[in-house]
């Protein structure tokens, strides 16, 4: 995908014709300009902030085919959610990450104007939890990092959980859902507390780790089909369609 960057200020003089220029005039945040939408983004994220070009392309028109609201779970900046506003009525996005949180708010005001953005973390209670983010994985944005990292190196900071369930019944959108569900390793902690919008839906995309693989026998428990595996090396994206 072309896409070009310019420093914010600068967005008025749209001019970048080279990685080499790019790099010399970028500055702390970045526009970026593509057939996606326009993006607000931190400089260090240019070169991973389409990480899952094949999903956008090829796996999100399906998922969001005769559905009318698009739940989109951990939106890192706001990709997902800029890409989907377009064809639903409706997209619920939740994100608890504080740093990242108001990238995803701007590019989703820059492009939609159907998205409710939900400060707090997908899990399997109400609760609050301070979540901590290493500054190399400031991206990060879910309770994984609660377990996976407590360095006192970490950026820590307080944030409400809740069931995915719980957040959708309160925003009071109904319709037919399609979900991604991007959590980083915690998607086994927050599945008990989301079967009842995964019921309600007719599409699942869903990054599952190793360690919890028996979500995949739970879709199929509540009426699902895997119709295909996307693998990242490092994770993989799972599809799921309601079985007919």
């Amino acid at each position: 995908m072309a896409f070009y960057l310019t420093p914010l200020r600068k967005f008025s003089k749209l001019d970048v014709k080279s990685r080499q220029d790019t790099d010399r005039l970028a500055e702390e945040f970045l526009v970026l300009t593509s057939k996606y939408g326009v993006f607000i983004n931190p400089r260090h994220f240019k070169r991973g902030f389409i990480l899952e070009k094949y999903e956008i392309d090829r796996i999100r028109p399906r998922l969001l085919n005769g559905a009318s609201v698009f739940v989109n779970i951990r939106a890192f900046l706001g990709l997902y959610t800029v890409v989907s506003c377009g064809r639903v009525k409706e997209v619920i996005t939740v994100k608890p990450n504080r740093y990242t949180l108001a990238f995803l708010k701007t590019n989703a005001s820059l492009n939609c104007s159907n998205t409710i953005v939900i400060s707090k973390a997908v899990a399997s209670h109400k609760g609050i939890i301070e979540l901590r983010i290493p500054p190399e994985e400031i991206a990060i944005s879910t309770i994984a990092s609660i377990i996976w990292w407590s360095s006192n190196y970490s950026y820590k900071f307080l944030v409400e959980t809740d069931t995915l369930d719980n957040i959708v019944a309160e925003a009071g959108i109904d319709g037919t859902y399609a979900v991604k569900v991007d959590i980083e390793r915690a998607e086994g902690i927050a599945f008990e507390g989301m079967k009842e919008t995964l019921k309600r839906a007719k599409a699942v995309t869903m990054e599952i780790w190793p360690e919890n693989l028996w979500i995949i026998n739970e879709m199929r428990n509540i009426g699902y089909k895997l119709i295909n595996i996307i693998d990242h090396h490092r994770y993989k994206n799972y599809v799921f369609v309601k079985s007919s």
